[in-house]
């Protein structure tokens, strides 16, 4: 897949003004910074992952409200009534927003992040998945990583 990784602190200031630029396109709803950035000692991408989490009333406001501010559908990938995946068009940022109604299926991208903070063997397991999956078709760290993140969070 050819990933370049970086240390997540290396994007702690773009995380965080991306993480307010969300919260006041979206002051109702619950906005945090859920992505490799948010874990200490992780290595990330460089891509940003804000989690919207929002009210069954306010999911399709939030997600409407988004798209004005140059966020997109994000294609190939699930996208339910209670999960959208948007990504932004701005191209100084490899930035993506989960809005996903609290208490949902989908809302585990927080636990995910805190159970993570609070072990730094996870951490490094993590690490090594990413490292083992330089070099391999996209796909197979996808379908590797939504097993490693099933089995913390099981």
């Amino acid at each position: 897949m050819n990933m370049q990784l970086y240390p997540s602190s290396d994007f702690a200031d773009i995380a965080e003004r991306a993480r307010k630029r969300v919260a006041s396109i979206c002051p109702e709803a619950m906005v945090e910074e859920v992505g490799s950035t948010s874990i200490r000692g992780a290595l990330t991408k460089g891509d940003v992952d804000i989690f919207v989490g929002v009210s069954q009333a306010e999911f399709e406001p939030s997600n409407a409200v988004l798209c004005t501010h140059g966020f997109l559908p994000k294609v190939d990938t699930l996208q339910t009534n209670e999960l959208r995946m948007l990504v932004s068009s701005d191209k100084e940022i490899d930035l993506a927003c989960q809005v996903v109604i609290l208490g949902s299926q989908y809302d585990f991208f927080r636990a995910f992040r805190d159970r993570l903070n609070n072990d730094i063997a996870l951490v490094q397991a993590y690490n090594a998945l990413k490292l083992k999956h330089l070099d391999l078709p996209y796909e197979q760290y996808r379908d590797a990583k939504a097993a490693f993140i099933e089995r913390v969070l099981s």
